[in-house]
C-alpha cells in the first residue's frame, strides 16, 4: 500500500497504484496513466480476496466507496498505516521520529464530520444521498448504516432523504448544472452532542 490508500501492483519491474485495492488480492485492472517510472491504474474486479480479508460489518462495503480498509482488521490497518507515513517521512530524512501510530479505544463511529452527496444509484434511477459507488465519480450509495459515524449522521441522512423524495426534490447534476440538492454536511459534538446540520443547494428549485 502507498499513500493515499493506493495498492500497488509491480508489472514488469514498474508500479501501477491502484485505488481500493488492498495486498494479497489478485485483481483485474487497466492502467489509466503512464509514466516514466510508475502508472496509475483503475481497478476493474477483485479475482481473489487477500488471506488477511475479514467478513465486513457494514452492509455497504461491496458497493461503497468510502472505506477502502474495512476488510482488513484493525490492527492489520494500524501497520499498513504506519508503513504508509513512514515512507513518506524517509523522503525528507525524518522516519526515525515515528513513534507509531495510536489506535483509538473505538474505530467505530469516529467520524465528527461527514459530508453526503446527492444524486442517483445508477443513471436515472431514485434519489440517492450518501457517498460515491466504489469507482464511480457519479454513482451514489445511500449510506444509512455506515459503521464509521454516530446513529445520529444516520438519522439524519435518512430524515432528509425523506423529506427530498418527499417534496420530489432535483438534485444537482454536474454536466448539465441543473437541479437544486448538491451535498449535506452533517458535524456532532462528541462532548454535548450537539448536531449540526447544513442543506447545500442552487438556486434553482426545479420547478
Amino acid at each position: 500500500m502507498d499513500y493515499p490508500g493506493k495498492g500497488i501492483v509491480l508489472f514488469n519491474d514498474r508500479e501501477i497504484a491502484v485505488k481500493n485495492a488492498i495486498p494479497g488480492q489478485k485483481i483485474a485492472l487497466s492502467v489509466k496513466k503512464t509514466r516514466k517510472d510508475n502508472c496509475e491504474g483503475r481497478l476493474l474486479q477483485v479475482l481473489e480476496k487477500s488471506p488477511d480479508e475479514i467478513p465486513s460489518d457494514c452492509p455497504h462495503a461491496d458497493v461503497c466507496g468510502g472505506c477502502s480498509l474495512r476488510t482488513l482488521p484493525y490492527e492489520r490497518q494500524l501497520r499498513m498505516k504506519e508503513e504508509q507515513i513512514r515512507r513518506l517521512l524517509d523522503q525528507v530524512d525524518c522516519g526515525d521520529i515515528l513513534e507509531g501510530i495510536l489506535a483509538p479505544e473505538n474505530p467505530d463511529a469516529y467520524r465528527n464530520k461527514m459530508e453526503f452527496s446527492f444524486g442517483d444509484s445508477c443513471k436515472g434511477g431514485p434519489l440517492s444521498l450518501g457517498l460515491h459507488r466504489k469507482g464511480s465519480f457519479y454513482d451514489i450509495v445511500t449510506v444509512d448504516q455506515c459503521r464509521i459515524v454516530h446513529e445520529d449522521f444516520r438519522a439524519v441522512l435518512q430524515c432528509v432523504l425523506t423529506w427530498a423524495v418527499g417534496h420530489e426534490l432535483p438534485y444537482f447534476h454536474r454536466n448539465t448544472h441543473e437541479g437544486y440538492l448538491r451535498h449535506l454536511l452533517v458535524r456532532r459534538s462528541a462532548a454535548s452532542g450537539e448536531v449540526m446540520v447544513v442543506l447545500v443547494t442552487s438556486t434553482q428549485t426545479g420547478g
